[in-house]
This record gives C-alpha cells, sequence and structure tokens, in this order.
C-alpha cells in the first residue's frame, strides 16, 4: 500500500509526466487503429509490436490473424504503456517503483487474451476440435485439486494446529 500511495502521490504531482503518458497512449492508439485497418485488408500485415523476449503468450500460428492478432496487439501496447505509466515517474523510490510496476504487471497477465478460453485461439479450435471436451476435463481436473487440497488441509495432524493457539 505504501509504494502504491508513494507512486499515486507523485504521478499526481508530475503534470510532465501525465502528459507524456496521454501523448503516448494517443500513438499507441494511433498505432493500433493502424494495425487494425492494415489487418483487415491483409490479414498477414506486419504486427507493430512484438511480445518481450521470453514471452510466447502469442508464439502461435493464429495470434497473426485477425481477429486474435487485433488481441494481442491491443493487450502487447498496454502493456508497454504500463510500464510507462509505472516507471520513471518523478519522485517515487526505485523500490516503490518495481513494486508498483510488478503489481500492475500481475493484474495485467489476468486479463490477457491468451488467460480467457473465449480469446485464445489455441483454446478455440482445441474446443472445437473435442466438441468442448477439453473444458470439461479441465473442470474435472480444476475439481480434483481442489478436493486434494480439501482433504490435505483436514488430515493435517491437530498437533501442527494447537502449535498456532
Amino acid at each position: 500500500m505504501m509504494a502504491y500511495v508513494d507512486w499515486a502521490f507523485h504521478l499526481a504531482q508530475a503534470p510532465g509526466k501525465q502528459m507524456e503518458l496521454g501523448v503516448k497512449a494517443g500513438r499507441k492508439w494511433q498505432r493500433l487503429m493502424a494495425h487494425l485497418m492494415a489487418s483487415a485488408m491483409d490479414p498477414q500485415a506486419a504486427p507493430v509490436i512484438t511480445p518481450l523476449p521470453g514471452d510466447r503468450r502469442f508464439a502461435g500460428e493464429a495470434w497473426a490473424k485477425p481477429p486474435f492478432s487485433w488481441m494481442s496487439q491491443a493487450f502487447l501496447l498496454q502493456q508497454q504503456w504500463l510500464h510507462n505509466v509505472t516507471h520513471e515517474v518523478p519522485g517515487v523510490t526505485k523500490h516503490h517503483e518495481d513494486v508498483v510496476s510488478f503489481a500492475a504487471k500481475q493484474i495485467l497477465d489476468v486479463c490477457a487474451p491468451s488467460n480467457n478460453p473465449f480469446t485464445n485461439p489455441e483454446v478455440v479450435a482445441r474446443t472445437w476440435a473435442t466438441g468442448g471436451m477439453n473444458l470439461v476435463k479441465g473442470w474435472q481436473n480444476w475439481l480434483q485439486d481442489v478436493v486434494r487440497q480439501i482433504r490435505q488441509r483436514v488430515s493435517r495432524p491437530l498437533h501442527r494446529v494447537a502449535m498456532w493457539r
């Protein structure tokens, strides 16, 4: 919380950084719109941004074609902008910058199109190919994990529980 307050306070006091972020957001929006128009005419249009090294979420062939390329490009541009939002805010300590950046990235990653079964082309293709049985199997695996965790907690020795009293 201290890191967030430090970052938010200093960002609120930095009109130059705010203007920079607004300009960058506008440029990213323009780049995304240009990509959407280009890829609507030519599905093989080059991307405007590539994932960071080691990020394999959008490596599959289907991610290069609309509408999935649109989602991945929008996400990657948002990720890049969020990096700008959380870095180089005047007055924020390096440690707080790192904490806020990490937390913001985790929150954004949860929303990645690769993490949603309806926006991930590989999951969509697998769902069509299996008639939805991949989702049923995934649900079954999740239930087994939950049951296993509950059993482990219930079967803990009582002396361990009593130790915390």
